[in-house]
């Protein structure tokens, strides 16, 4: 699933009101959604989200059937038909009908088995990209003398002389 953050300019460039999509095109979309992977592949997310959270909390504290109830109600049918109202949106019926052909096809079925691995090799990817880019615009900061003794380190829970907030007060 892909999320398109639009900047206000944008949204205030959009007509007032778009037309619904039929239900005929949002069942197309939903048959596309299915064959693309995305419930599968939000399942899984909501799943690992829970576990994240899980981790969180000491072993035993909070009891086994509440993590799996938390689980099931994930509302991933919910989240799915909104996406299938953007995609409907933005999408012609042309477009879907394309991209349902090519999911159907070998190396569309192929693209969907492949895609948690790609995903996840590039997310991994673009943290080490991040991590390199952070490394280097501190880097020039620090060159241009922007940043350096006795001014922000840019790192949280530090005030500007880069002590720990909270630490050496009051004295």
């Amino acid at each position: 699933l892909m999320v398109v953050l639009a900047s206000p300019a944008l949204v205030s460039a959009a007509p007032a009101k778009a037309a619904k999509p039929s239900a005929a095109k949002l069942r197309r979309v939903q048959t596309l959604l299915s064959l693309s992977g995305a419930g599968k592949m939000s399942r899984r997310i909501a799943v690992q989200m829970i576990a994240r959270i899980r981790s969180a909390f000491p072993k035993g504290k909070v009891p086994e059937a509440f993590w799996r109830r938390m689980v099931v109600q994930a509302d991933v049918k919910g989240l799915l038909a909104q996406v299938a109202q953007v995609y409907a949106k933005e999408l012609t019926m042309a477009d879907v009908e394309a991209l349902i052909t090519f999911y159907k096809s070998p190396v569309g079925r192929r693209f969907v088995t492949l895609q948690p691995k790609l995903s996840r090799a590039t997310l991994m990817l673009g943290h080490s990209w991040g991590r390199a880019l952070a490394r280097r615009v501190g880097d020039e900061l620090k060159a241009k003398g922007y940043i350096g003794k006795g001014k922000a380190k840019g790192r949280r829970g530090q005030g500007a002389k880069g002590k720990a907030r909270g630490k050496g007060r009051g004295k």
